[in-house]
């Protein structure tokens, strides 16, 4: 490993470098060998507002200790699609690009599931994995609520709310709202700072919309082709 690569490593606490380092130029973008086939959150983190032209509201805050979302979308599938794959709790890498595996856990309580998330980040050159068990609720309302469990992952606290209904003025759309906010047990290093890690969290959740409505979608052919049977 380079001696620069060394003197970096303490600033970046438990997150690690996942690729052999060659540290690129100022100003260039990384390539896709050195991340190991991943430059997009690079891209996004060093030109903000790269997918703004097409994409869902979103919304991000952090104050150094709590990240906070807001995502309002329309998704080019129907609503009861889209709820199935976002409740499709043993395949969330699908859908969610920060999640690595996931797997339900079985009920925690009345009406309540409980599911475990492996997450990976990646800004810049810097990655990190964490575990995330959450409780997840479903209401009539087209409301569920997902609490952090805090002593089963790397997440202090977390609460995400999400609502997901038929568009009324376009058939076969959903519009999807999701909030929430977390907070790591662990330093976030200052050299990643809050400009890119909100403008990671703002590609990731981009890239989300695009997920669900891609899998929402196969879903949709696939319950319909069953309706029609042979």
């Amino acid at each position: 490993m380079p001696r620069l690569a060394w003197l970096l490593l303490p600033l970046f606490g438990g997150w690690f470098l996942p690729f052999p380092v060659t540290l690129a130029t100022p100003g260039s973008i990384l390539s896709e060998a050195t991340l190991s086939g991943s430059t997009r959150p690079v891209a996004v983190a060093l030109v903000p507002g790269a997918l703004e032209k097409s994409a869902p509201a979103v919304e991000v805050l952090f104050d150094g200790l709590r990240l906070e979302f807001r995502l309002d979308a329309v998704v080019r599938a129907p609503a009861e699609d889209v709820r199935a794959v976002i409740h499709e709790y043993d395949r969330l890498d699908r859908v969610f690009p920060l999640v690595v595996e996931s797997r339900p856990l079985g009920p925690s309580g009345e009406g309540v599931e409980r599911v475990f998330t492996r997450m990976r980040g990646c800004i810049l050159f810097v990655c990190r994995e964490i575990g995330h068990t959450l409780d997840i609720r479903r209401t009539q309302t087209g409301w569920s609520s997902g609490i952090t469990v805090p002593e089963r992952g790397r997440i202090r606290r977390g609460h995400f709310a999400w609502h997901i209904e038929e568009r009324t003025a376009m058939t076969g759309h959903a519009e999807l709202r999701m909030y929430g906010y977390l907070e790591p047990d662990f330093a976030i290093p200052r050299v990643l700072g809050g400009p890119l890690l909100r403008g990671w969290l703002r590609a990731e959740l981009q890239d989300s919309v695009g997920r669900i409505e891609g899998a929402a979608r196969a879903h949709q052919a696939s319950r319909e082709a069953v309706s029609r049977g042979p």
